[in-house]
Parts: C-alpha cells; sequence; structure tokens
C-alpha cells in the first residue's frame, strides 16, 4: 500500500510538471526565425527604363503580415523596410519605411494575412549608371511583435524582395575644331581635324553630315564613329574647291558639319546633334602666294626681253 501511495503522488507530480512545462513551452516563442508570421512581400519590377538625371520612376511595394503564435488583442505590429544594396549610382527613398498596425480582437488566431499596407520605392540615376545594365535592388523588411503588456519585442525577418530596375540613356558628348578657319589657294585641299569624346553612359553612334556650296568638294573621314563611355575619337574634314579656275576673286565659304549622337543598344535612345562651322578662306589661282611668278618665270622674261633688244639693234 505505501509502495502504491508513492507511485500515485509520483503521477500526480510528474503530470503537474508536464503540464507547468507545456504552459511554459507555449509563452515562450522559441527562435522567432523558426516559426516566423505569414508574410506577403513580393518582388516587384519598373518596366520603363529611367534616364539618368532627368527621370525617377516608382514601384508600389504591397506588403502583409499575419499574427504569430503569441498575439494577443493591442499587440503592435510594426514593419520596417530598407534597400541594402543600393549601388552608389541610385537615388532611392522608401516611403513611409516603417508601418504599424495594432491588433484587434478576433484578429488572432488566424493563419492569414491580418495587417496589409503599401510602401512606395522612388527611384532615380545618376550618370555614372551604366545604360540599360540592370539593377536589382534587394528589399529588406523586418516584423517586429510588440505586446501591450511588456516592452520586450518579438522580432522576425528579414523577408526579402527584389525590385528590378534600369537605366535608361543619358547622351553627352564634346566636339571641338582647334582651326576651323583656313586660308588657301582655290584647288587646294584643305584639312580640318575634328576631336570628339563619347560623355553618355553608354556606347555611342556618331553620324557626321555636311552641307556646303556646291562649288566645294567635301569628305569627312570617318563619317560614322563608334565609342564607348568616356573614349575619345576624331575625324578629319577636306575641303577642296572642285573649280578652281572659275574663282575670279577672293572668297571665304562656310561648310556645316552636324554631328548626330545614336545609342547602339537595341533599346535605342539619341540626343541632340551638334553643330559646327568650318570656313575656308581661297584667293584664286592667277592671285596670292601661288599666283606670284617665280624666279623661273622671270629669267624666262629677262631672257626674252634682252633678245628683243638684241634684234632691234
Amino acid at each position: 500500500m505505501r509502495v502504491g501511495a508513492l507511485s500515485a503522488v509520483g503521477v500526480f507530480m510528474i503530470t503537474v510538471l508536464l503540464f507547468a512545462a507545456g504552459i511554459a513551452a507555449a509563452q515562450d516563442p522559441g527562435n522567432p526565425l523558426e516559426d516566423p508570421p505569414p508574410v506577403v512581400f513580393e518582388d516587384q519590377t519598373i518596366q520603363e527604363p529611367i534616364v539618368p538625371l532627368e527621370d525617377r520612376d516608382q514601384a508600389i511595394l504591397s506588403m502583409g503580415v499575419g499574427c504569430d503564435a503569441l498575439e494577443t488583442p493591442e499587440t503592435t505590429t510594426t514593419a520596417t523596410l530598407s534597400i541594402s544594396n543600393a549601388p552608389a549610382s541610385a537615388s532611392t527613398t522608401l516611403s513611409p519605411a516603417s508601418t504599424s498596425w495594432v491588433s484587434e480582437l478576433g484578429d488572432c488566431p488566424s493563419e492569414d494575412i491580418v495587417h496589409e499596407g503599401e510602401a512606395l520605392l522612388d527611384v532615380g540615376f545618376d550618370e555614372t549608371a551604366t545604360a540599360y545594365e540592370t539593377v536589382t535592388l534587394q528589399l529588406e523588411m523586418m516584423v517586429e511583435k510588440l505586446p501591450p503588456t511588456n516592452d520586450t519585442p518579438r522580432e522576425y525577418g528579414p523577408f526579402i524582395a527584389n525590385v528590378t530596375v534600369t537605366p535608361g540613356y543619358l547622351e553627352q558628348h564634346e566636339v571641338t575644331i582647334d582651326d576651323s578657319t583656313q586660308q588657301g589657294i582655290a584647288g587646294q585641299t584643305l584639312t580640318y581635324q575634328a576631336s570628339l569624346e563619347n560623355l553618355a553612359n553608354g556606347e555611342t553612334r556618331f553620324d557626321v553630315s555636311v552641307q556646303a556650296d556646291e562649288a566645294l568638294s567635301v569628305e569627312v573621314d570617318p563619317s560614322e564613329i563608334v565609342l564607348a563611355p568616356h573614349e575619345p575619337g576624331s575625324f578629319t574634314v577636306d575641303v577642296t574647291h572642285g573649280a578652281p579656275d572659275a574663282l575670279e576673286e577672293p572668297a571665304a565659304y562656310d561648310v556645316d558639319l552636324e554631328i548626330t549622337p545614336a545609342s547602339t543598344h537595341e533599346k535605342g535612345g539619341d540626343g541632340d546633334p551638334t553643330s559646327l562651322t568650318v570656313v575656308a578662306e581661297l584667293e584664286p589661282v592667277d592671285e596670292g602666294v601661288l599666283g606670284a611668278p617665280g624666279p623661273a618665270v622671270l629669267a624666262l622674261v629677262s631672257t626674252l626681253g634682252l633678245a628683243a633688244v638684241a634684234r632691234s639693234r
């Protein structure tokens, strides 16, 4: 009988201990990351390329959070957003960066999303962003559950959503001609040297076109130039009067050049053309330096003159 009584007491004590342990286990959330509440936080794509320095675009981020195992009425749930990998060329703003909800009676327990909200991601780029090179922004959402009865929050996350965005094409370039006005004789070829630099954020093709008087022959070499970002280049402009004998007096001719840039990428993109003018100041063939009689001609004239004098004697 004594043994039986002790056994009954032992069974009772064991039952009490197990019951208490069960309550403690129910109250202890353990590692929050092992049993997080249900969450909605989805990837987004901004479809149109964003031209650096000129445009910005937005993505609407939908987020939702459910109950955790210990949630009670008046528990405050806060979702905080951040971007973990924004490149230096990107300018981003999250609005709002955090959103809070308070649980009401009847919200929990539930396996559904009970708290829902939105945030706006605003994105722009500077001129260092490479045109049409896709950028994936990694957004992190941390969730905090703060019970109404104490100051110890339960934290979950980070939960990840990716936003894909593409920088557009920003065209910029410089073109110069050091000696844009030259002098010469009709029939002589004047050569103008032009320097060009692609300052755009992507590979650019430059087409050089010419407008000039029909009396001139103008050649541009090369007339099409492809340059990588920040790559320098050059081209020459050769100007010749096509009918030198027809030029009877000095004349100045304007040769108008137009340099038109465009992206070589399949998505295109272009910029504003640059207009330059070179000037050819030409003298007729029988005037100026080349028209003056040379030593051989003067000698011939002198000889003929002496011969005429001799015959007259």
